[in-house]
């Protein structure tokens, strides 16, 4: 027989596991595509050689509580690991802006 307070913490762990998950829906859906302003339209110099590829990057921006997605063409390698960690370079140098 399964203890009563081990089907409790699983049932509240999975209700948090669900609303997490409907917020985050809730927030792509509210994801809106934002215009580079000219003056931070120059190029950045890629650390990785090979084809570039279009990647779509999430901002979360605070204050008006807003997930902007931001499209960006970069060179990625081939490697998993690797390709998440160009994205995340491009996005500390393209989100902070």
């Amino acid at each position: 027989m399964i203890p009563r307070h081990l089907i409790i913490g699983v049932a509240v762990m999975l209700a948090i596991t669900l609303g997490m998950s409907v917020y985050v829906w809730r927030m792509r859906g509210q994801a809106q595509q934002t215009e580079t302003p000219a003056a931070y339209a120059h190029p950045v110099a890629a650390p990785v050689q090979g084809p570039t590829e279009q990647v779509t990057i999430y901002v979360a921006y605070d204050d008006p509580g807003l997930l902007r997605a931001q499209g960006a063409r970069i060179p990625l390698p081939a490697g998993r690991q690797e390709r998440a960690q160009e994205s995340m370079y491009i996005w500390w140098i393209r989100g902070w802006r």
